[in-house]
């Protein structure tokens, strides 16, 4: 199973693209820096505490509109991601897992852009219902266990607490550019093509 931001794509720096392109205030940027990969109702609520309802509100609404004609356009797989992908369906057999905090519309727009050639089964959040990360990977731990090895690649400590909360193994993936220091016991993969020949051994 994977996450889908900063784990098979680069997404670190679509809130900085999205204040250039609005000409939001430098501040804001730096608000919403560290809310890079959280999900939605996560972000709605962090920016109504610091600033308020309102302005949260009229901030996602205009980050969506951008996001879902032009922002989604601005990732990038990162190198070895399509081999990684690949392999893994080869010897699986079935669709890929994707457990991430985007919204599934948003995520199935990218996976098939970028991956056209992977199926992939995804669970997501929606704009109208709050589920996060733990309730997908605590259904998907139910639903296998017995005749699944579950394992979660995600990106950051949240993921790592997550996965762990959830009965599932957790796998950092530290390709991003700034990656995320991870306890000295969490199991840790460079690039794709190292977790690749971990996961063939």
């Amino acid at each position: 199973m994977f996450d889908l931001d900063d784990t098979l794509i680069r997404s670190d720096h679509i809130f900085s693209e999205f204040i250039g392109f609005s000409g939001k205030d430098t501040k804001i940027d730096r608000l919403l820096y560290p809310l890079a990969g959280r999900s939605y109702h996560e972000i709605v609520k962090i920016i109504t505490h610091q600033v308020d309802e309102k302005f949260a509100a009229e901030f996602m609404d205009g980050y969506l509109r951008w996001y879902d004609t032009v922002g989604w356009k601005l990732h990038d797989p990162f190198d070895n991601i399509h081999e990684l992908l690949t392999v893994t369906q080869t010897f699986s057999k079935s669709d890929i897992l994707i457990v991430t905090n985007k919204r599934c519309s948003a995520a199935q727009r990218i996976l098939a852009f970028f991956f056209p050639r992977i199926r992939f089964d995804v669970r997501g959040i929606s704009e109208v219902k709050e589920v996060n990360k733990k309730h997908h990977l605590r259904g998907l731990r139910e639903y296998f266990e017995g005749t699944a090895d579950l394992v979660y690649v995600g990106d950051t400590v949240g993921d790592k607490d997550d996965a762990e909360k959830s009965g599932v193994d957790f796998a950092g993936a530290c390709w991003k550019i700034k990656p995320e220091e991870f306890p000295l016991n969490t199991k840790c993969f460079f690039t794709p093509t190292d977790l690749l020949e971990w996961s063939l051994c």
